[in-house]
């Protein structure tokens, strides 16, 4: 995962393979009140669907810390 904190860039968390019933999980340290939080990763699959391929999932967003 790529991520900033206040428009700062943080280090990139590690990428890693794992089995499609994995539930992925992170944790974006630190984080205070009134951070911003931006974020993006990508998921790359290979499928059997119509004889097979690749997909990726893009997931992104922001974030702001209120409490």
């Amino acid at each position: 995962m790529l991520w900033s904190r206040n428009y700062v860039i943080k280090p990139k968390l590690a990428p890693h393979s794992e089995y499609p019933d994995y539930k992925f999980h992170g944790t974006l340290n630190p984080m205070y009140v009134g951070d911003v939080i931006q974020y993006v990763d990508f998921f790359d699959y290979e499928h059997n669907i119509a004889g097979g391929g690749s997909a990726r999932i893009t997931i992104f967003g922001t974030l702001e810390i209120k409490s």
